[in-house]
């Protein structure tokens, strides 16, 4: 392993990596998910100021740059997250982008993924320097925190792919440390952070 990059596990079922760069900012983070669902972890590079980067494993020990058939084009991501918001099985792609703004891609399955950004509710969400996942409910759905230059915003997740903002939810959150025992593990990619969401940073 390059002596650079760190080796985190996390207990989650669709993602199994993170492999976070912890000491020059100009060397990539990687995300690994199978989001061709053939049951191969593939992989998901960011770069500071360059572009994003899907790569499909071909299960041979190497991979292939599956970025243009995928239909994510994106450069400078912040911060980088696979997880399936609509519940369908299938790995969706969350990303901060270079001004914090949010967007969502759906995962459609076979390595390709659709802008679903302004129909999960966050086509006017404030830019943001950091997302966390977990279900801080205990409904099954994954739901997403999300820290602006006003503060923390708790989005919830209706278990159909729609983001809505809960008032009350980040108190009922702070207030169940239990809570972060039960949320299933999101695989999170931040260059600036090298904490794994649902765990103390």
């Amino acid at each position: 392993m390059h002596p650079k990059i760190a080796l985190a596990l996390c207990a989650a079922p669709a993602l199994a990596l993170l492999l976070q760069e912890t000491r020059s900012t100009d060397a990539p983070a990687l995300a690994w998910g199978d989001f061709d669902a053939d049951g191969l972890a593939d992989l998901a590079t960011i770069v500071p100021d360059g572009p994003l980067r899907l790569l499909r494993n071909l299960g041979d020990g190497s991979f292939e740059d599956v970025t243009a058939a995928s239909g994510v084009a994106a450069r400078g991501v912040r911060h980088a997250a696979f997880v399936d918001v609509d519940a369908d099985g299938r790995l969706d792609l969350f990303l901060l982008g270079p001004d914090g703004r949010p967007a969502l891609h759906r995962g459609l399955g076979d390595g390709a993924f659709e802008d679903a950004t302004a129909a999960c509710g966050l086509g006017g969400v404030a830019p943001a320097t950091g997302a966390r996942w977990s279900d801080y409910d205990g409904d099954g759905h994954v739901d997403v925190e999300l820290t602006t230059a006003t503060g923390v915003r708790l989005l919830h997740n209706d278990g159909r792919g729609a983001l809505r903002e809960s008032g009350h939810a980040w108190a009922a959150v702070r207030a169940d440390p239990d809570a972060a025992a039960t949320a299933p593990a999101i695989l999170a990619v931040d260059p600036a952070a090298a904490a794994v969401p649902g765990t103390p940073g």
